[in-house]
């Protein structure tokens, strides 16, 4: 698969809109282990300014199940891939090949500076129901430096999923 980057800034009165996508992640086969999709970064300054809100929205696509297809997802942010701060761990989800689950949320951000902090809330969707939502109240980000959501899974082994797309974006306090 290719993976297409696309970023762009927008302004609105002034403030500006960052907007960063990803279309057609490679391929993430089960394993034992977390292990993260390619995450998608925005600028320091897109960040770095108190009640700021980002957004998200990913879709996850199923490519290869076994009989033991459950899949657990979760959402980090901050540093790239595992490193970022966890949001939260989606409970355990029975997938079939050729499913979607969609991911979403909105964080915002509280204080900046290396100690920075947000809060954020997240779902995991599956055609049209919510599988399960999780909230962070206070989590650590440094806003001085570029920040990501990254999306990972955990699945048995001979289970394969794919992220999509994922786009981020970043709106004026």
């Amino acid at each position: 698969n290719t993976i297409a980057r696309s970023d762009h800034t927008h302004s609105v009165s002034g403030a500006s809109i960052e907007r960063a996508t990803l279309a057609a992640d490679s391929s993430v086969a089960g394993t034992a282990a977390e292990a993260a999709f390619t995450a998608v970064s925005l600028t320091s300054a897109s960040v770095n300014t108190v009640r700021r809100t980002v957004k998200f929205h990913g879709l996850i696509h199923i490519t290869v199940d076994d009989a033991a297809e459950t899949f657990t997802f979760a959402v980090r942010f901050g540093t790239a891939g595992l490193g970022g701060t966890l949001i939260g761990s989606f409970g355990a989800i029975d997938l079939a090949a050729g499913d979607v689950a969609v991911v979403e949320g909105t964080i915002q951000i509280r204080s900046v500076g290396a100690g920075g902090t947000f809060t954020a809330q997240a779902r995991l969707i599956r055609v049209g129901n919510v599988i399960d939502e999780v909230f962070v109240v206070a989590g650590a980000v440094d806003t001085t430096a570029a920040a990501a959501v990254t999306v990972t899974h955990n699945t048995p082994a001979g289970n394969t999923a794919v992220l999509e797309s994922l786009e981020v974006m970043a709106y004026p306090a």
